[in-house]
Formats: structure tokens, C-alpha cells, sequence
């Protein structure tokens, strides 16, 4: 069994939705420019891949994730036929921060920023009605924990769509903490490059919608299935043998083989040591 995608929706440092990324990667661009959001002189590294929606450098803002969240939201519901009501569409996203950002701005500028605010719900829920709401903090594998219960809310009959999102801003203490634990700041993100040096932070949000059945709808793709494995091994260490199991559930549930997949899409830090176990966690499956 597998479920169509049937809208998508998406904005990144180099594209606003989807047909701008994508133009954008074909064409060799990076969105990878100085820091607009926070004081440069705090930091060694001085690069991100941010969205440029501020007034000015230097100047941040409050809810900028939840801006994010909305917009990929509103453009997969529309490419899908489902309009601004989604008072009958479950909404599943993942973020690993949240609007932890506004947080800050709050705490140490103190910004308007209310409580509820931290969440998603209510926004979407004022946007586009949408009454179902569920968040996923799962770190960096948080939207495919979300995209495995949209494929059981389809399976069950419970729902005729699904939209799944993904939305983060960067925060400036995540930024601090990647930046103290790497002793040079790398200059470019080079995933599995022996002269890789350390991962660079972006922002963006990123939705899909999944059908029970297409009808007229133009068809990106389906989802045939997804494995989890929540194994905890270490609290950011990645696990060889974790990972493996993972792709094979995957596997397992969808009915193929190693041999049947064409593309592989991975993780890819630019880590030494995520790097690595992927690479084994690969080799382990697909040989």
C-alpha cells in the first residue's frame, strides 16, 4: 500500500517555494551568506544558510518559524486542491527548535512574545482552521516520525488527507553550541569529503500533502513506507547498526529489496563522525 503526494510547499535560503529551490540547485547556487541575525563578533564561524526576511541585519524578530511553517503549509494546500480550510486536514510537524528564537528575543530584548506562541497550533489553527495539530521534536529525523503517522492516519480510514511540514529558524544558542564545538568553522558544508570540516546551520519549512486517492491531482510521488528506530544510543552520536535497522524496516514494510532503490538521500552533516556511520550503515545494507 502507498499514498500519493499531492501537494508540496517549501522555502529555503535559495528559493521561496519549490520551483525557485529547485531552480536554484540545478543551477549550482548556495544560499550560504554572512550572519544577518546575530552579532557576529560572539561567534568564530560568521556564515548560515538563512532565509533574508529581515527589515535589516542585526535585527531579528519574533515568530519567524511559525512565518515559515505558515507559508509551506499554504502552498501545499493549495497545490493540492485543499484551499485555506483545514479544519478536516491533520497537520503534522516536525521542528527540532520550535520558535525557541523568539524565546530568546523575548527573554533577553524582551519582545512580544506570549507563551502559547512556543507551539504551532494556534497559529495554524488561526491561518487555516486546522483543529488537528501534532509537533514531532525529534531532532533532525522529527518530520519522518511525523510522516510515519500521517501514512497510519491514511491506512486507518480515519482521514482523506494528511499534510506533513517540517519548520525551523535558527536559534542563536544552537548557533553558539555548533560553532563552540567546532575548532574551525567550516567554510563550505562538504558531506563525506575527507576534507570535510563540520556542519553549517540553515532555516526553512517544508510541507507535503498525502491523499488517500489522487483524483485529478497532479502526483509528485508516493509513500510506499517508513521505519523508525528510536534506539537511544547516545544523545547526538549516531549509530551504525541504529540506522541500518532502520532502512531495512523500511524496506521490509514496502515490499523491496536493496537492490530495487535508486536513490539513497542522506543525512549528511559534514561531521566526522556522522559521516562516517552513515557511510557504514550504507555499506551494511546495500553492500
Amino acid at each position: 500500500m502507498s499514498w500519493p503526494i499531492v501537494g508540496i510547499g517549501a522555502l529555503a535560503s535559495i528559493g521561496r517555494d519549490p520551483e525557485e529551490i529547485f531552480e536554484s540547485l540545478c543551477g549550482g547556487h548556495s544560499g550560504l551568506a554572512p550572519l544577518r541575525g546575530f552579532d557576529k563578533e560572539k561567534f568564530k564561524a560568521g556564515h548560515l544558510f538563512e532565509i533574508d526576511n529581515r527589515a535589516e541585519p542585526g535585527v531579528d524578530t519574533p515568530g519567524r518559524a511559525t512565518e515559515f511553517l505558515l507559508d509551506a503549509v499554504g502552498q501545499a494546500a493549495r497545490d493540492a486542491g485543499l484551499g485555506e480550510d483545514l479544519s478536516e486536514v491533520p497537520v503534522l510537524i516536525g521542528t527540532g527548535l520550535r520558535e525557541m528564537r523568539s524565546v530568546e528575543l523575548w527573554w533577553r530584548d524582551g519582545a512580544d512574545f506570549a507563551a502559547e506562541q512556543l507551539h504551532f497550533g494556534p497559529a495554524l489553527r488561526e491561518r487555516f482552521g486546522a483543529a488537528d495539530t501534532h509537533t514531532f521534536s525529534n531532532a533532525c529525523s522529527a518530520s519522518l516520525y511525523a510522516l510515519a503517522l500521517a501514512f497510519d492516519q491514511l491506512q486507518s480510514g480515519s482521514v482523506e488527507h494528511v499534510i506533513v511540514a517540517g519548520a525551523d529558524s535558527i536559534t542563536e544558542s544552537m548557533f553558539g553550541l555548533t560553532d563552540a564545538f567546532q575548532l574551525e568553522p567550516p567554510g563550505r558544508l562538504r558531506p563525506f569529503d575527507v576534507d570535510r570540516k563540520g556542519t553549517i546551520l540553515g532555516e526553512g519549512a517544508g510541507a507535503i500533502v498525502l491523499g488517500r486517492t489522487p483524483g485529478d491531482r497532479k502526483v509528485y510521488g508516493r509513500v510506499r513506507s517508513v521505519g523508525m528506530n528510536c534506539d537511544a544510543h547516545h544523545t547526538t552520536a549516531p549509530d551504525q547498526s541504529g540506522v541500518a535497522t532502520a532502512i531495512r524496516q523500511a524496506h521490509t514494510r514496502a515490499g523491496v529489496k536493496p537492490s530495487d532503490v535508486d536513490l539513497v538521500m542522506l543525512h549528511g552533516t559534514g561531521t566526522p563522525l556522522n559521516d562516517e556511520v552513515e557511510v557504514r550503515a550504507m555499506r551494511e545494507v546495500f553492500g
